[in-house]
């Protein structure tokens, strides 16, 4: 239903809206990790109104730059105008060919880069809209596709033919045990972790750590570390002497780590009971997750590798794949969004890497659960029904119109029709158009 109600869609310049909102964070403070030691979590917030309904989406940046997102977005919507997805991709071996080469704008960075996530941000506000048309949470909307859904809208090439050539179809459950898996997961929800941030002492850390622990049940906490490896695993050691041994701790080294710092680090990690070490290196550097991976094989360890919130392309979170990361971690505001999330889930079943989303930044808690609902409606229901993990920050979800809800540590299911569903309404009257400027909230 929802990948043909995309082909159908028309496009009309004059019904969207398109702002640059940033948060004022200072800097060490919140989202500070080791590459980005002041962040300014911002969206690209795009608006559309269309036969009564509102519907919002949102790019996530950490400040500089996100005006160049709101750029594309006018720039390919200028591109759109007057059309329907299907008569733009006439031509094309499929919609989704047309839609990752956008004319011009795509020699900028072929299946990647801005003009990539500024189409994913308008295909997320559409997605919203058909949710909010067809009264309908996305996760749902997109339980619907069927084979001839997806073939129609992908195409028979997706240059991915490595992994769909066997089989070009998307796995659906029968209709029972879909019904099943949602009722189970609406019923429990879905278990959640806690990230913590680099510009904050351990003193800080662990009355933080204890009062999540305590107040919202969750059980693992991020940590986030950086090249010098001597004081990151003190801060860790001491860490570990204050929380109590039911909460299990994990690290994210944001792409800062040499492969040989990375090897020293996930013996020392793996030594500490350190569940995962997350992104040592760029995403797109294959070579050395290949070899980092192999050197663990080697020694027998058993912590986890994982990436994937900077993944550019379905293409690039393959190849991750392929080599054998533990984890891949999704996010809604990369790539084509959602669009993108459901090859990216369908790779991941194939090849038995658990789908762990990011959400980390403003907007993200509430649109990376959809992710997790989804994947665990479509491919899982009650298996590996605890394995199922999605990342929680918390601290910007007072200014969504329906905020990721935490307790017991599982996050409930996006019941609102929608994806992004909105802002509050006293942030909505603050927008500016991004051409007049700079829409800046405060935590």
């Amino acid at each position: 239903m929802i990948l043909n109600d995309l082909l159908d869609f028309e496009f009309n310049i004059e019904q969207w809206t398109i702002s640059d909102v940033r948060i004022d964070i200072p800097r060490f403070g919140m989202g500070s990790d080791a590459i980005n030691l002041h962040t300014q979590y911002s969206n690209p917030l795009v608006g559309l109104r269309k036969n009564g309904i509102d519907a919002y989406g949102a790019g996530f940046t950490l400040g500089l730059g996100n005006d160049l997102i709101c750029r594309a977005v006018e720039d390919i919507l200028q591109l759109y105008d007057g059309s329907t997805l299907r008569e733009l991709s006439q031509g094309w071996e499929s919609p989704y060919a047309f839609l990752i080469n956008p004319h011009q704008i795509r020699w900028l960075s072929p299946n990647g880069g801005v003009q990539y996530q500024a189409t994913g941000v308008i295909l997320n506000t559409i997605v919203d809209f058909f949710g909010k048309k067809y009264n309908l949470p996305a996760w749902k909307l997109f339980l619907g596709i069927s084979d001839n859904d997806f073939l129609g809208f992908y195409g028979e090439n997706t240059n991915l033919s490595s992994i769909f050539e066997v089989n070009n179809t998307i796995f659906t459950p029968t209709p029972q045990v879909l019904n099943e898996n949602i009722t189970l997961i609406e019923k429990n929800g879905l278990p959640v972790y806690h990230t913590t941030w680099i510009g904050f002492d351990v003193d800080t850390l662990s009355k933080e750590i204890l009062n999540v622990f305590h107040d919202e049940g969750k059980t693992l906490f991020k940590l986030k570390v950086g090249p010098d490896i001597d004081y990151f695993l003190n801060k860790i050691d001491k860490l570990k002497e204050i929380l109590p041994k039911d909460i299990i701790l994990c690290a994210d080294a944001n792409q800062t780590l040499s492969l040989d710092t990375a090897k020293k680090f996930i013996v020392a990690l793996e030594v500490r009971g350190i569940l995962w070490l997350e992104e040592p290196f760029a995403p797109d550097n294959i070579v050395l997750f290949e070899q980092l991976i192999k050197y663990k094989a080697k020694h027998n360890l058993s912590i986890e590798i994982v990436t994937g919130e900077n993944c550019p392309s379905p293409h690039v979170a393959l190849s991750l794949m392929m080599q054998g990361i533990d984890r891949f971690q999704a996010d809604p505001c990369r790539m084509l969004g959602f669009i993108d999330v459901i090859l990216v889930c369908e790779i991941a079943y194939r090849l038995n890497c658990p789908i762990t989303p990011h959400a980390g930044g403003s907007c993200l808690d509430e649109l990376s659960a959809h992710i997790s609902f989804y994947n665990q409606a479509r491919y899982f229901g009650i298996k590996d029904f605890d394995s199922s993990l999605l990342e929680n920050v918390s601290f910007c979800s007072h200014f969504m119109t329906q905020p990721a809800l935490v307790s017991r540590g599982r996050v409930e299911a996006p019941r609102m029709s929608g994806l992004l569903v909105g802002f509050a309404s006293e942030i909505n009257s603050k927008l500016i158009n991004f051409k007049d400027g700079i829409t800046w909230l405060k935590l």
